[in-house]
């Protein structure tokens, strides 16, 4: 029987002894991490304490803080439950408070052995922000107190400084409600999930969010309804911070709304009032899955309208967050050959419209310290042809105007040609009716309409009937 060799023996040898020492260091590692994080919870808990305290005014409580050894490898891992923050500001009775059911973050042990907190990575989830306002004061008082709140704009936006030069986040299942009884306005949004990454750097934050978030109600004014409710609303934008010059910057990306796609971008500037701007775009919108979209007052009084194909649209709104303050709305929108009906019984084809609404009456009117009013509205149509059975339509270089001084002002240059059978059939008279030929309606509409029978009260122009019989229903006179 042949014996092993001497040399072979301590190759086995010393390969056993390597792998017990990575074995070693495998079983070693995660349990010296967790025991870092083990002796080192109070002083997370001391430092997020501390920071809340420089930034906030109220109570922050913290249940329940455990450290992991295995999910934030080779990271020390912490896991904070029952996390309770409340605040109230006595000035405006407004109450805040944030409930987290469960954090989680993880720290590089470096970091913890230098008493230092830089998260690499931060998951929230099952939580709730809640902000209530019930006050007795009236809304000439309230509304006083808030311009005086705003009076000294904060400038800057600055993140929280355990925030590491790469961190990675996830949220899931957040609820935020804000309810203010004297402005009458309730928001309730659910973020079911969101992830993204925040890589800074001396001059600059950036990184990518992808979110999902259920919109309930966004009730500016909940007397007149809500926006977007119970619509899905995601995204996945790219973002940058510029530190020296407090922008954030959102390029281009596809934000989901229900059903429809929209080309989006946003930019803000944190100096003095943050200003904001945010445009959308859209070459296929379904405008009868907009009127959805809208509150009840609003929807209502564009539900005899009907545009049966997509529009092109294209919106631009842009403003300030400063209380009192309206944003400029800049809204263009076109289609060709498309299809519309009014009223359920007029059908329209062939239609094309070229056309902007906005907030903005005179382009030259506001100044860049100015605002546009809450009850102005513009809709401008450079061109809009359409027929009506067999009856054109024209109507170029017009608008509808409504503010303060005029409720429903038209300046309208609309023809109208064809058959004079159908004219009487649009005329809805029993009086009388048309037998043959045509008829030419070309006229300067100008001037304030009170209601649609008053229209041809500041219409001027000419009318035509060209060979025509006019047969009185009575006596069948003609």
């Amino acid at each position: 029987m042949n014996s092993e060799k001497p040399e072979h023996k301590k190759s086995s040898l010393r390969w056993w002894k390597r792998a017990g020492l990575i074995l070693a260091i495998l079983l070693l590692a995660p349990t010296l991490l967790f025991t870092i994080g083990w002796f080192n919870r109070d002083l997370l808990i001391d430092e997020l304490q501390e920071w809340y305290s420089n930034n906030h005014n109220g109570s922050l409580e913290i249940g329940e803080v455990d450290a992991t050894f295995l999910k934030a490898f080779p990271n020390v891992g912490f896991t904070m439950k029952d996390i309770y923050q409340t605040s109230f500001d006595t000035v405006l009775d407004k109450s805040n408070s944030i409930a987290i059911k469960r954090a989680q973050v993880s720290i590089p042990a470096k970091d913890l052995l230098f008493g230092e907190l830089k998260f690499r990575q931060i998951r929230i989830e099952n939580a709730q922000i809640r902000s209530e306002i019930i006050s007795e004061k009236s809304v000439e008082e309230y509304r006083k107190l808030k311009e005086r709140a705003q009076s000294k704009p904060t400038n800057g936006l600055e993140l929280p400084g355990w925030i590491s030069k790469r961190t990675k986040f996830s949220l899931k299942n957040i609820t935020f409600i804000s309810k203010d009884t004297i402005l009458s306005r309730y928001f309730n949004l659910q973020l079911d999930n969101a992830s993204g990454e925040l890589k800074t750097s001396e001059e600059k934050i950036s990184g990518n969010i992808d979110f999902e978030i259920l919109v309930n109600d966004l009730g500016f004014n909940t007397k007149k309804g809500s926006f977007l409710n119970t619509t899905m609303v995601s995204g996945n934008p790219y973002f940058t911070l510029n530190k020296s010059k407090n922008t954030l910057t959102l390029p281009e990306f596809l934000l989901q709304v229900a059903d429809q796609e929209f080309k989006t971008d946003a930019n803000f500037d944190f100096n003095g009032y943050t200003a904001y701007s945010f445009t959308l775009k859209n070459p296929e919108t379904n405008f009868e899955q907009v009127k959805q979209l809208l509150p009840d007052s609003i929807a209502a009084k564009l539900s005899p309208y009907e545009v049966l194909e997509p529009l092109d649209t294209e919106i631009t709104i842009a403003g300030k967050f400063k209380f009192g303050t309206t944003p400029f709305i800049d809204a263009s929108f076109s289609t060709e050959n498309n299809r519309g009906r009014i009223n359920k019984n007029v059908e329209l084809s062939n239609l094309n419209i070229n056309g902007v609404l906005t907030n903005t009456l005179e382009e030259d009117s506001i100044s860049a310290n100015e605002f546009p009013s809450k009850k102005d509205i513009k809709v401008k149509f450079e061109n809009l042809t359409a027929n009506w059975d067999n009856i054109a339509i024209s109507a170029r270089d017009s608008y509808y105007q409504s503010s303060e001084e005029s409720r429903n002002y038209i300046s309208a240059n609309l023809k109208l040609n064809g058959s004079n059978e159908t004219l009487a059939k649009v005329l809805e008279n029993e009086n009388f009716k048309f037998i043959g030929g045509n008829f030419i309606l070309d006229t300067k509409i100008d001037g304030d309409v009170p209601s649609t029978y008053e229209v041809f009260n500041v219409a001027t122009g000419n009318f035509k009937l060209q060979n025509t019989r006019v047969v009185l229903a009575k006596n069948n006179l003609q």
